[in-house]
C-alpha cells in the first residue's frame, strides 16, 4: 500500500511500546551432563560379544554397517569397537616380547658348610671382619656389630 503524502502527513502514528523502563529477566540455571538417557536405558554389550562382532568386521569385503545394523546396533559403535580393537593390538605389538633365556643379574651365592662344621661365623661390617664363635649368645654378638658400628 502506498501512502500519499497527503495522508502521511502531519499525523502522529502512536507507538506500540510506550514504557521507558526495560526488564530484563536473567534465568540462571545449571547445566549438567546426563549419564543415561531417561527414556531408553542403555544396553551393555559383553566382551565376547564385541570380540566376535569386531572378527566379523575385520574380514576382507565385510560391510561394517550392514553387519551392525543385522546385529541391531548403529554402524558408528560398531566402528568404535573395531578402531578400539586396532589400537590396542598396535599397543600390545609395540612392546617388545621379554626375552626368557637371560637369566637377571643377582650377587653370586657361595654355598658354605654349615656352622656347627667350623665352630665360627664371619660377619662383616664395613671393613671389619668379626669372627664369632657357635657359643657366643646373641645378644653379645648385637653388643659387639653395635661397638663396631659405632667405632
Amino acid at each position: 500500500m502506498i501512502l500519499s503524502p497527503s495522508f502521511s502527513e502531519g499525523i502522529a502514528l502512536p507507538s506500540a511500546h510506550t514504557s521507558a523502563a526495560s526488564v530484563i529477566q536473567v534465568i540462571d540455571g545449571k547445566v549438567t551432563r546426563l549419564d543415561e538417557s531417561p527414556g531408553v536405558p542403555r544396553r551393555h554389550w559383553p566382551d565376547a560379544v564385541k570380540e566376535r562382532l569386531v572378527a566379523a568386521a575385520s574380514e576382507p569385503g565385510v560391510n561394517v554397517s550392514a553387519l551392525a545394523r543385522a546385529h541391531g546396533i548403529v554402524p558408528q559403535l560398531l566402528f568404535a569397537w573395531r578402531s578400539r580393537s586396532r589400537r590396542k593390538a598396535a599397543a600390545l605389538a609395540a612392546v617388545p616380547p621379554v626375552d626368557t633365556t637371560v637369566t637377571p643379574a643377582f650377587a653370586d651365592v657361595a654355598v658354605v658348610p654349615s656352622i656347627e662344621e667350623f665352630g665360627t661365623v664371619e660377619i662383616v661390617v664395613g671393613a671389619v671382619v668379626l669372627r664369632v664363635g657357635v657359643d657366643v649368645p646373641p645378644d653379645r654378638v648385637t653388643a659387639l656389630v653395635r661397638a663396631v658400628r659405632q667405632a
